[in-house]
């Protein structure tokens, strides 16, 4: 660093639940994103993780750690075995592991300023307070238990039982711990601090962003050519489970029994989600699982539907954005924010079935609208594009972390 204001400023170590690498999609994305945008800014000292790729990471000229490699790596090879069917004991148990090694680990000591990406480090932000290293986290869920709540509520009101991280009793404890003891929690605003607010976190600890991600408007982009005349395609894409909403989607387009329209399924399902599926009679072939390329899947659609019941920032609404699309989105959703009703989508209550079956039905009768929603759809992409959740993560740490 230079001098001036810039030399007060502190080295940012990143510490992150995840494997290290470039990539377009989710929090590994958007986690690359801001590593690189750190390291560009000059203030990246270092990156704690469970693992990297070597070859990628070796233009980033510092140094991305594995604290204690071998534990780490043989402990989660042991973890994997115990827990055979059940992959919510083995999510915690790698965390927790991971978390005993952070915590313990002469990178750490060295941190000036923490950075927590994906995080349940709640040994290591003990290990924080007691030096004094100051921290900010990044939210990238809703507050753990409205996630705990809404998931349990869907799985009694469908019948079903639900065995997902999100239901886990200790790993909750083990986030409701680590975010109380942050010095700093980074959420977007309205939806994402409204959910802190209301389980009791300070207000002067809360620290918003308009958005947890930038839009990859060169990589998504609306298609050039006109689509085929046809059924209208709605398209939902995720790792469908509970908090996704995939319960009230199924429901909302049972109830349309609209004949010239397809509701389009891309993504993987857990147990539940198939379970659903099954129960409403949707169509085998709408569903085209994993996603391989999915800017063509957001291209081949006419409408993005995005339903969660919880969740802080999907990329998935500003790749639909970015590619054109108009998108339906819950209140539920963090990037609601973004979606202006009757300009580029339409937002509707994250409980309300009939509200979401209402805004499909809107755009079955108003297909005349498309052109100029995706258009609207595009420029808000464009107006959040990529870089834009680097700038907001480092204004929060500067101004929050670093003394006068």
């Amino acid at each position: 660093m230079s001098s001036g204001s810039e030399a007060r400023r502190g080295a940012i170590t990143l510490v992150t639940f995840g494997h290290v690498r470039p990539t377009h999609h989710g929090a590994d994305g958007s986690t690359w994103e801001l590593i690189e945008y750190l390291y560009k800014q000059g203030r990246l000292a270092q990156v704690i993780c469970c693992d990297f790729d070597s070859e990628a990471v070796s233009r980033i000229d510092v140094p991305f750690v594995v604290p204690f490699q071998p534990v780490f790596r043989w402990g989660s090879v042991l973890v994997e075995r115990l827990g055979a069917g059940k992959p919510a004991w083995v999510r915690r148990s790698r965390e927790r592991l991971f978390d005993v090694l952070v915590s313990r680990s002469a990178a750490l000591a060295k941190a000036e300023q923490v950075l927590f990406r994906k995080p349940n480090f709640e040994l290591t932000v003990r290990s924080l307070r007691r030096r004094g290293i100051p921290n900010l986290a990044i939210a990238s869920i809703l507050h753990p238990r409205t996630n705990y709540d809404r998931v349990g509520s869907e799985a009694q009101k469908r019948g079903l039982l639900d065995h997902s991280s999100y239901r886990d009793e200790i790993r909750l404890g083990q986030l409701e711990n680590f975010f109380a003891l942050c010095d700093r929690i980074l959420t977007t605003e309205e939806v994402g601090e409204v959910s802190f607010y209301e389980h009791g976190l300070p207000r002067n600890r809360i620290v918003t962003t308009r958005l947890m991600n930038g839009a990859d408007c060169e990589r998504f982009f609306p298609s050039e050519h006109a689509r085929s005349p046809g059924p209208l395609r709605y398209l939902h894409l995720s790792a469908m489970n509970l908090v996704k909403g995939v319960g009230p989607l199924f429901e909302a387009w049972s109830e349309l029994g609209l004949s010239d329209a397809e509701l389009w399924l891309a993504g993987s399902m857990d147990a539940s989600t198939q379970r659903l599926f099954k129960e409403y009679g949707l169509p085998q072939e709408r569903w085209v699982g994993p996603v391989v390329d999915s800017p063509e899947r957001y291209r081949s659609a006419d409408i993005f539907i995005s339903p969660s019941l919880s969740d802080s920032a999907p990329n998935t609404i500003l790749e639909a954005l970015a590619s054109g699309l108009p998108v339906i989105s819950s209140d539920a959703c963090g990037a609601s924010i973004l979606i202006e009703n009757g300009v580029n989508g339409w937002v509707y209550p994250w409980d309300d079935v009939q509200a979401l079956g209402d805004c499909m039905r809107w755009f079955h009768d108003h297909r005349s609208r498309l052109p100029e929603m995706g258009a609207a759809a595009r420029a808000t992409a464009l107006e959040n594009r990529r870089g834009k959740f680097g700038e907001a993560v480092l204004k929060a740490i500067d101004s929050e972390l670093t003394p006068d």
